[in-house]
């Protein structure tokens, strides 16, 4: 991933949006109503949570194809 400043995209930086899949902002909406939690502070703490503790790994997946000679069918 290319993290130069040159690469980052121009974001509204007044208004910061993220868009998320409506069964997942429900999902949220209920565990913050069930624990009495502000959704946008909750959403912060979950994103800040994730980015200190993911790790990308690269994979291989070997994969089969079948040749006839040289020619791949």
């Amino acid at each position: 991933m290319d993290n130069t400043k040159d690469s980052y995209k121009k974001y509204n930086k007044r208004n910061p949006m993220v868009r998320m899949e409506r069964d997942v902002y429900d999902r949220l909406v209920d565990f913050c109503n069930e624990n009495d939690l502000v959704i946008s502070s909750t959403i912060s703490r979950f994103i800040n949570y994730s980015l200190n503790n993911v790790e990308i790994k690269e994979v291989s997946v070997p994969t089969e194809e079948l040749f006839i000679g040289n020619e791949k069918l």
